[in-house]
């Protein structure tokens, strides 16, 4: 795998009325899907993981080697981009992969007008996709 890893921006499909609040259900959720050297975030204002998931054609739901990981995504009302949490069905997401989500996420917020002034990212790490460790990802850092 190696350092040809390839961070890139999927379908965001962002509740604009609704980024802002995390106290509103469904919320904003990713996905990671592997398509080795790109990892490609999609996001979703849903209840659960699969539901981004059923939007990508030729994608497996149950295939965890393709569907990596996933979280929460939101901004607080003071701006703070927040990665967070973990997806039940696909596993969480290696700290060093959300903090490249969250620069490239920053620049595509900005242009649908929402304001981000900080980062913060929460991923939950106890509960990783095995993928991450046998495809070496986690020494990538």
């Amino acid at each position: 795998m190696g350092n040809n890893l390839q961070f890139i921006i999927g379908e965001l499909n962002l509740d604009e009325e609704n980024i802002g609040r995390y106290d509103v259900s469904p919320e904003h959720k990713f996905i990671i899907i592997n398509k080795n050297p790109e990892l490609v975030f999609h996001s979703g204002f849903v209840n659960r993981h699969e539901e981004i998931v059923s939007t990508i054609k030729g994608i497996d739901p149950s295939d965890r080697r393709i569907i990596i990981g996933g979280g929460r995504l939101y901004v607080s009302n003071d701006g703070i981009l927040t990665l967070d949490s973990k997806s039940y069905k696909y596993g969480g997401v290696p700290i060093f992969v959300g903090e490249k989500y969250a620069k490239l996420l920053i620049p595509k917020l900005q242009e649908i007008g929402i304001p981000v002034s900080n980062v913060s990212i929460d991923l939950h790490q106890n509960i990783l996709n095995p993928i991450w460790e046998e495809l070496e990802f986690i020494n990538l850092k």
